[in-house]
Order: structure tokens, then sequence, then C-alpha cells
């Protein structure tokens, strides 16, 4: 190629990344249209060999290729070919995006401005979310993103704080989107991006103190407490006894309480079901919303249990006068399915709580389901630690394996994983553990090797969240993983600083 073609390129090539980065949080078709440029640039260019020799040479890319060679090979040993097939369509990016990426010579100044229209374009599209949802409030918070899953968007929105955080030296301004999407995380309830908030402060910590031991030892010992604190908290013993609870025999309208221990409820931290008149509040909730008692909220869930435990939490009578002195906001918030008043981080906090308490049936409950699939996903992999069962077969199995199990899950909530390391050995066995876990070891390496806080950034978000969810078993997981991780590992080579 003349340097004049190769300035063309160069400059197509840009324009491409840029779209990509805006894609990635936007669009599922841009996604795939941007790809497929991605993929034609090297085939114009004619340098094969050149990307072949960059991808012998880089470690990462090396494992990734090897990575998506493991799920061509485990059709092998896989019965339902169809459904290995539609993975491997899934998984093109990993093939693609680090063979197309690898080609192009990425200054650093352009690398800043890919990562900084990605994350406008995350912050941008978290303002429309919140709007739309404020304006037409959704029955349930987790359809607030309007674009992608609300699991993913809350990954993206965790990788744009990091970068407005690393650019605020030269650019003021950005702490005001860093605020905005603190807020907007804490808002959505999305407990994989509370986690990987948590995993990129500590990050942040280990990163600007590791020179000042002292600080750094303090910190660490404060971040390894708070996860301790919080298991003692959610697992705390609750003592059920009826002699600790004071038993009311008549409402104020002479009507009769019942009493039942089954359910408790940890705001109001007393039983669901004791000192309830069904009566007063059959017919006082009828006088205050248009929904029958016996009809289903937003969620689907029955308005009577949701506006008993919704009465508990508030501390108030369940009865006509409990009733009576629930605001409109209340009622409303009943009507969508809310239990209580609580909002952002506090709400599903206390929702995991109540899960934990009250475990008999998982339907329902995200915390409980993942048990299941964690525990049935474990009892596969002991079956087959080696070789797995093979990408095409992964479904059935999981399915199967809870008719064995004669599982509480209804059909509908019957589900894989939801953690991408328990995916990849059920799928590959412990060969392709280890080729994964390469890729992060080497990433790791390289990330810390060049001081690079946005690298390592990256890979604490996508690391934490294989830990409940299967992240790159979607395009939008596994084109965010493969462009980002390319793009660093392909340009980054130089220090940040």
């Amino acid at each position: 190629m003349t340097t004049k073609q190769r300035t063309l390129v160069s400059s197509i090539s840009f324009f491409v990344l840029v779209g990509m980065a805006i894609a990635i949080p936007s669009s599922k078709f841009l996604m795939s249209l941007f790809t497929f440029l991605l993929f034609l640039i090297p085939i114009i260019s004619g340098e094969i060999n050149t990307i072949v020799r960059r991808a012998i040479k880089n470690k990462v890319l090396f494992f990734i290729f090897l990575f998506f060679l493991i799920h061509i090979i485990s059709l092998l040993w896989s019965d339902n070919i169809d459904y290995g097939l539609d993975d491997l369509r899934k998984k093109l990016p990993l093939a693609l995006l680090p063979l197309s990426i690898s080609l192009l010579q990425i200054t650093e100044r352009q690398v800043k401005s890919i990562l900084l229209f990605f994350a406008t374009t995350t912050f941008v599209l978290s303002i429309i979310n919140f709007i739309s949802f404020s304006v037409n409030p959704l029955s349930d918070i987790r359809e607030m993103s309007l674009f992608i899953s609300h699991v993913r968007f809350s990954l993206f929105v965790v990788f744009s704080i990091s970068i407005f955080i690393f650019y605020i030296p030269k650019y003021r301004f950005l702490f005001i989107p860093v605020l905005w999407l603190l807020f907007y995380l804490f808002y959505s309830q999305v407990l994989s991006g509370f986690i990987a908030l948590f995993f990129l402060i500590y990050v942040m910590v280990v990163f600007y103190t590791k020179e000042r031991k002292r600080i750094f030892f303090v910190l660490t010992s404060i971040f390894l407490l708070i996860p301790v604190l919080f298991g003692i908290w959610l697992f705390e013993p609750i003592d059920m006894n009826y002699k600790n609870y004071q038993l009311y025999e008549k409402t104020k309208q002479g009507n009769l309480y019942t009493h039942d221990f089954k359910y408790y409820s940890p705001i109001a931290g007393e039983p669901i079901y004791i000192n309830l008149c069904d009566k007063e509040i059959r017919e006082a909730w009828g006088k205050r919303s248009n929904i029958p008692i016996t009809g289903k909220d937003g969620l689907g869930q029955p308005v009577r249990e949701t506006l008993i435990r919704y009465l508990t939490a508030k501390g108030y009578p369940k009865d006509a006068e409990g009733v009576y002195r629930l605001t409109n906001e209340d009622i409303k918030n009943i009507e969508k399915g809310k239990t209580n008043d609580k909002e952002g981080l506090i709400a599903r906090l206390y929702g995991l709580k109540f899960e934990v308490i009250n475990h008999s049936n998982p339907n329902g409950h995200s915390l409980l389901q993942r048990l299941e699939y964690w525990k049935t996903g474990v009892k596969i992999v002991l079956s087959h630690p080696f070789l797995g069962v093979g990408v095409g077969d992964v479904e059935d199995v999981f399915q199967q394996e809870y008719k064995n199990n004669n599982t509480l899950l209804l059909p509908e909530n019957r589900h894989r994983a939801h953690n991408y390391f328990l995916t990849i050995w059920i799928s590959f066995g412990l060969i392709g553990v280890i080729v994964f876990i390469l890729i992060f070891y080497y990433s790791i390496q390289e990330a810390w090797k060049n001081d690079s806080f946005l690298y390592v950034a990256f890979l604490v978000v996508v690391l934490s969240s294989f830990l409940t969810e299967d992240t790159l078993e979607t395009q939008a997981g596994v084109t965010f993983f493969s462009f980002f991780i390319t793009l660093f590992s392909s340009t980054l080579n130089k220090k940040e600083r």
C-alpha cells in the first residue's frame, strides 16, 4: 500500500472504531454493522500476513483466538449442532474484532477519543433512560434501559465512570457526568453494576496507593471488611418465636386479627402476616385503587401480597386504618409492584435479604434463582470435568439436570449458569477454563506493566460481571469485551501518563 492509501485506510478505520464505540451501548444493529465494516478493513488492505504475525506475537490475542477455536472443536462432542452453530455466530466478534483492530495503527490520541465517545454515549443514553422512566414509569425498573440489557448497560456505566475519572485532571467538567452516572447506577438497582463499581473503587485504591504501603494496607483492610460485614448482615439468623412480637386481638373497628409467622420483613423486623385483618384491607383497598385486591400488580404479583408487605415495611397496621394512611404515591408504588418505598441500592439490598430469609420458593427472586443455577452447574461440571459437554449441548444438559433434580424453578426460570467461569467449564471442560484464565493473566500482566489504569479498570469490570452473568453469551457483552480488550492490547503498549 502507498502512503496515501495507508492514510485513507487509517482515517476510515478511526471513523469505524468511533462508530463501534457509539454502537456498543446503543444499538445491536449498529454493532453488527460496524463489526462487518471492521472485518472488511484487513481484506481491503490486503495485509493478512501482518495480522497473523501480530496475533502470534500478542499473547492476549493468541489466547482469544485459541478460545474461539475451542468453541469450534467442541462441536465434535456436541449433539445439538444447530445450537452450537448459533452460539458460534454470536461469538464471531471474538475472532473478527481482534483480527481487524490488531492491524490498525491507532494513536494514543485516537484511543482517547474512542473512549470518550463511548463514555459520552453511555452518559447521554442514561439521561434518556431516566427521563423516559420518569415521564412514563414502567412496572419494573429493570426495563428502564431502553436500548440494551439493563445488566450490560450497568457495566458500561461503571466503565464510563472510570474513563471520565481518568480524564478529569485534563477536563474538570467531567466530574458532572461522573456524579450523574453514580446516581444512575444507584437508582437503577442492578446488582452486577454495584459489584463492578465496588471492585473498580478497590482497583483505584490499589493503583494510586501501591507506592504508599501503609495507606494501601489500611484501605485494603477496609475493602475486605465491607463484604464480610455485608455477609453477616445478609445471613443474620432470624428468630421467629411468637413471644418476641406484640400480637393484637382486634382492630379499632372490632374485627379479629390473624397471625401467621410464615414470612419475615427485614425492613420492619417482624413477620409479615401478623396482626392482619384481611376483611378490612380488602374493603379499604377497593376505595383507594382501581385494581382489585384479587388482581395483579405491575410485576404480575398478587396485589394483596404486595399491599401486605408494603404496610408491614411502613410499620402501618394491616387493617383499614393502615390502608387509609397510605399516600397516593404509596398506592402507585403498590400498583407498580413495589413492596416498600425504598429506592436504589437500599431497595436492592433489602430485596436480597428478603430472598435469603424467605427462601422456600426461588421463583421471582434473582439471588435464589442464581443459587439454583450455580448448584445445577456444579453438578454438570462434576459429571463432565475434562472436556465439558460441548458448546452445542449446554442448554439441553441444563434442562435435563433441572428435571433430574425436580427443581422448584418454573420452566420459564430455568436458565443457564449465570456465572461465566462455570459456563466455560461446563462447555469446554478444564482445558477451556485454563485458556480463558490465560487471556486475563496476560491482559492483567500487560496492563500493569504499562501502568494502564483504564485497561485495568476495563478488565475489572468484565471479570466482576463473570461472577453473576454469562456476559459473553450476549451480542453486547461479547462485542464490548472483544472490542476494548483488543483496542487496549493492540494500541496501549505505551504508558497512558
